[in-house]
């Protein structure tokens, strides 16, 4: 329900939700054996998080 601005009541249209059938989300999808499973993306190195330096070394520079 909506208000407008002279205090009347306004009934919400119904929408496209309520036409969703709820049966689609009841049942899981078959199980895949982990022995089937492979990767679509051929994976590759993470970049290096510290970007190449030793931050166990960044307090020799904090007084510089």
């Amino acid at each position: 329900m909506i208000k407008d601005a002279d205090e009347g009541v306004q009934e919400d249209a119904p929408g496209q939700d309520a036409a969703v059938p709820l049966d689609r989300w009841r049942a899981l999808p078959t199980r895949v054996p982990v022995d089937e499973q492979v990767t679509s993306v051929p994976v590759s190195e993470a970049p290096d998080p510290e970007g190449g330096r030793n931050p166990d070394n960044d307090w020799l520079l904090r007084g510089v």
